[in-house]
């Protein structure tokens, strides 16, 4: 399988063509996998994430890096490549931490809004979202976002970009890291009762 423009297998670059091809280039690997593992530290994944949050996203990294400004292109790309949500071939797995529910770049109206479409995606009979609560004495702590696609590949989350990783060992590792804070997490009613609370404090 090629390696996309935007990734390689120990480093990687943002896409000097802007959002949009990125978010495109994503498409293939999205569209064949069947099982998605997601571990979100900072902010929420973008198959979660309503079209304001994702545009306040974006548009917060474009004030650091010189790309074009095609924003609400990439933004309308994100969208559409959620309806895999609705595929009940796949599986999804979402674990976030509990202070990304009340850390954003975007004001309490998106904040809101978002925090709604997380308690709306996890009824979704496909999808199991748990929320690591905050709190001292942690077994593990990752730091940094990452994605696992069925056994064949992960994506790591950086500062410059993003790192996709299809050695055996490297993808295993980041899903025994994934178990472990899944195991650590909140699950059904007590999750959604995390968002709630988050939620009652933008209200």
């Amino acid at each position: 399988m090629p390696v996309p423009a935007w990734c390689g297998k120990r480093g990687a670059i943002w896409n000097a063509a802007g959002f949009f091809p990125l978010q495109e280039e994503r498409l293939p690997v999205v569209e064949r996998t069947r099982r998605f593992r997601t571990y979100s530290p900072t902010l929420v994944c973008g198959l979660l994430q309503t079209a304001a949050y994702t545009e306040d996203v974006l548009r917060n990294v474009r004030t650091r890096r010189d790309v074009p400004d095609d924003v609400m292109e990439a933004v309308a790309s994100r969208m559409t490549r959620q309806r895999v949500l609705l595929d009940r071939g796949k599986e999804f797995a979402f674990v976030i931490e509990e202070h990304v529910l009340r850390n954003a770049v975007g004001d309490a109206r998106t904040q809101i809004e978002q925090l709604d479409r997380l308690l709306t995606t996890a009824e979704l009979p496909n999808v199991r979202l748990g929320i690591v609560p905050g709190g001292l004495g942690r077994a593990r702590v990752a730091p940094e976002g990452f994605w696992v696609y069925d056994s064949d590949a992960a994506s790591v989350e950086l500062v410059s970009g993003y790192l996709r990783l299809t050695a055996p060992a490297d993808v295993q590792a980041y899903a025994d890291v994934f178990a472990e804070l899944d195991g650590m997490a909140a699950h059904d009613d007590e999750a959604l009762a995390l968002i709630a609370r988050a939620r009652a404090a933008f209200a």
